[in-house]
């Protein structure tokens, strides 16, 4: 067998095999051949584009573009987390 490579849908991990029982395990888990959408690979435009069209994978993406680029027109305008977490916000509560 050629080797064949399927990818996690949730992740984006990507697994090669050259075992057909693999393939068939594999995909009975979830994989198959299509690549995840990788924001890191796409400009601004393209990733609000696919996030538009594909809403239910929003919050992979942002999890990436997070560990990734981190760029805000994608992120919208949440502040920044401090060394211990929280969020960078300062404005005082209010009543």
């Amino acid at each position: 067998m050629e080797p064949i490579t399927l990818y996690n849908p949730t992740d984006g991990t990507a697994v090669t095999t050259r075992t057909r029982a693999e393939a068939v395990r594999l995909r009975a888990a979830g994989y198959d051949e299509t690549q995840a959408f990788d924001p890191d690979e796409h400009t601004v435009d393209e990733v609000l584009q696919y996030l538009t069209e594909h809403p239910e994978d929003t919050l992979r993406v942002e999890t990436l573009e997070r560990a990734g680029k981190g760029r805000r027109t994608i992120l919208g305008s949440e502040p920044e987390p401090n060394s211990d977490g929280e969020s960078g916000n300062t404005e005082p509560e209010t009543d």
